[in-house]
């Protein structure tokens, strides 16, 4: 008996509640012990663009701008909805995110389980543990960015199964699984268009069940084509928006080429995953090295020929397996336009769905060897152990890779170690190096990075960024004006060359070049923050208003734009206006040192004590460290009385900063409201040191 039954009907018998309660646990543990050591992974990569700098995901009313605004970068909209909803509940913590990535991953491996049972495999549970343990499904799930996938398969894998319903029902009865086969389409397709090829699909099945294609298949197959067409066009645009025409290198018959390769190289790796890595070498594409493609091709309208004579046995189940899984790569093998191939030209996560093609045929196989007629009962007994043994292997080929997405400097330098031709790994691996505090390394990176990629202005960007900071700025600029040259479309270029101009005492030229980036991006929230700065800095207070205002108004999400706009309000003499913007800010992001002491300090001087003191203490509780907290905490219970709750904090503030006279005036105030005079007398002349405009020091 095959794995599939001979007609191809579906079968709605399934495991008792209790029994299949069970077995997703042991999907649920399968999955925790993969990814177990990731689920206090730091952000990666697209984890920034995607969700923490991403203005709507942080706007609590940005619901609006994510279905009907400027893509960014894709329009992908239930998925960023999702991670609105999840920034609700997580801010940026990470924890919350890998969960609900390794919660939906379980859930489409129950979802596969069950398409493969109505499909009649019999082993159809054990199918969905190799797609839960499988190693090139972990980048799509330990890495947070790819909730794309995560979520537009269990969707997908529904829409599959309402429509494997709607063609067993009856004829005129089967119009509600067919609507919801739609409805589930649409979902998967604005969570990721990766499904794109879905009507397709539907009509492969319907040739595998019957044999054959009627009209009535191609008329059900036609109502999936508008939602396929139009979001697939939409993605398209906005790839092309991403990068020039030339993102597909070479004529037609290179992307065939590549296709042939991109095909055989998914397949190798979905059957013997080895040798996987997040960002793989980009392979060239010569008339010279066509010979494999080619044969590859011959071999694939080789076995598509075979299975097309021989509909019976198990070139029915490769019709169906392989079919899924080769259809749903067409869009991802290099044949269309896409901005990724300028970094490689496979990608793990563009396999996530195909994937679900080779478990099927694996699970159908592991169903004919336990079947009475596939061998000696040896053989047979063996089948389950075997199974197991391929899975617990898999489960830890998965987990150590899964390690390798814990922060983008192991990510990065995993990457180096087997691709170091990879620019965009160097270019990561610096920004991570930057943000702590290892700059010559750093700068080490970025320049690799151009040396592999001369061409790539976002690197030129970062170094020039760095050279700046490190006081080189002849140099910087010179590294902004070639990414202009090489990008001068790029708002990013623009308002990056416009902050160092501003910083190196040339606010007009600042301006010019911000504006340039505002025309480029009219929706761009930093370079209106931006603006506002230089504007503030020349006390033109109107105008830092108005372009802190605007870039609130387009990023209203974001505590640092609440925080700047606050501090001119104050400065140009509206406290109430600026502690509202300040409480915004600490309420968007409770753990902003700066706008709580902002805040705090504020709140003292407008009369509201209590208050103030309160979160001047949670920016002593978030920085330790924090100078100018202590000193304004220290000085605000000094204020109020409190001499013996004030000394603490200041002398801890003297100890951060022994050379501020300030610090040193007040803590002998303090000392001295405590009766203890010899101590405040030795600070009083400190502070007269330091600075002698003080007048004469007091004396006990």
């Amino acid at each position: 008996m095959l794995p599939w039954s001979e007609n191809g009907e579906a079968a709605s018998a399934g495991p008792s509640d209790q029994r299949w309660w069970g077995l997703m646990a042991v999907l649920a543990v399968a999955a925790w012990y993969v990814y177990a050591t990731v689920f206090h992974g730091a952000w990666l990569w697209d984890d920034f663009e995607e969700i923490l700098h991403h203005p709507a995901v942080r706007d609590p009313a940005g619901l609006g701008r994510i279905w009907w605004g400027r893509p960014n970068p894709d329009y992908y909209p239930l998925t960023s909805s999702v991670q609105w909803l999840q920034w609700r509940l997580w801010r940026d913590h990470t924890l919350g995110y890998h969960l609900t990535n390794v919660g939906l991953h379980v859930v489409s491996a129950g979802l596969i389980w069950r398409l493969l049972s109505q499909l009649q495999v019999k082993m159809a549970w054990w199918g969905a543990l190799l797609f839960v343990v499988h190693p090139v499904a972990v980048e799509s799930v330990a890495w947070v960015a790819e909730l794309k996938n995560a979520l537009a398969l269990p969707l997908l894998l529904l829409a599959f199964s309402a429509y494997v319903d709607f063609a067993a029902s009856p004829p005129g009865e089967g119009r509600r699984h067919y609507a919801f086969s739609l409805v589930f389409f649409l979902a998967s397709m604005l969570a990721k268009t990766s499904g794109v090829m879905f009507p397709v699909v539907v009509l492969l099945y319907a040739g595998w069940r019957r044999g054959r294609l009627r009209r009535s298949d191609l008329a059900a197959a036609s109502g999936f084509l508008p939602i396929s067409l139009i979001l697939g066009l939409v993605t398209l645009l906005l790839q092309h928006r991403m990068g020039p025409p030339s993102l597909v290198v070479g004529g037609a018959g290179a992307r065939l080429a590549g296709a042939g390769l991109a095909g055989a190289f998914y397949f190798c790796k979905c059957v013997f995953p080895l040798g996987l890595l997040p960002i793989y070498p980009r392979w060239p594409i010569a008339p010279a090295g066509w010979l494999p493609p080619v044969l590859i091709w011959a071999a694939g309208l080789g076995v598509a020929g075979w299975v097309g004579q021989n509909r019976r046995g198990w070139s029915r189940a490769v019709l169906l397996g392989g079919g899924f899984f080769f259809l749903n790569l067409v869009p991802v093998a290099g044949l269309l336009p896409m901005y990724y191939l300028r970094i490689s030209r496979v990608a793990d996560h563009f396999a996530y769905i195909s994937l679900v093609g080779v478990v099927g045929l694996a699970a159908a196989g592991l169903s004919a060897w336990s079947e009475e007629r596939a061998g000696s009962a040896v053989w047979r007994k063996a089948a389950v152990p075997a199974a197991m043994a391929v899975c617990c292997l898999l489960a830890m080929a998965s987990r150590d890779y899964a390690q390798i997405f814990d922060n983008e400097a192991v990510l990065s330098r995993y990457v180096i170690r087997l691709n170091p031709g990879s620019a965009i790994a160097h270019n990561n691996l610096g920004v991570f190096l930057i943000n702590s505090g290892h700059v010559p390394e750093a700068l080490a990176e970025y320049r690799e990075a151009l040396r592999l990629e001369p061409g790539n202005a976002d690197t030129e960007v970062n170094l020039a960024t760095l050279l700046f900071n490190a006081g080189r700025t002849d140099e910087a600029l010179s590294h902004y004006y070639a990414a202009m040259r090489l990008a001068p479309g790029s708002p990013l270029a623009h308002a990056s060359l416009a902050r160092a101009l501003a910083d190196s005492g040339h606010p007009d030229e600042a301006l010019a070049e911000y504006r340039r980036a505002l025309l480029l991006r009219p929706d761009f929230a930093e370079a209106f923050d931006r603006v506002g700065a230089v504007h503030y800095r020349a006390g033109r207070w109107a105008k830092a208003i108005a372009a802190g205002r605007e870039a609130v108004r387009l990023d209203p999400g974001s505590a640092a734009f609440h925080n700047n706009l606050a501090c001119t309000l104050d400065r140009a003499g509206y406290p109430a206006q600026a502690i509202a913007e300040w409480e915004q800010a600490v309420r968007d992001e409770p753990e902003f040192a700066e706008a709580q002491n902002n805040l705090g300090t504020t709140l003292v001087r407008a009369g509201q004590a209590g208050a103030g003191i309160g979160h001047l203490r949670i920016a002593v509780r978030l920085r330790p460290e924090y100078f100018d907290a202590r000193l304004n905490l220290g000085s605000a219970l000094l204020q109020t009385g409190r001499a013996a709750d004030a000394t603490p904090e200041l002398a801890e503030a003297v100890r951060l900063r022994p050379s501020d006279a300030t610090a040193q005036w007040i803590l002998a105030e303090s000392l001295e409201a405590a009766g203890r005079q010899p101590e405040a007398a030795g600070h009083y002349r400190e502070a007269q040191r330091l600075d002698p405009r003080r007048g004469v020091a007091k004396r006990p």
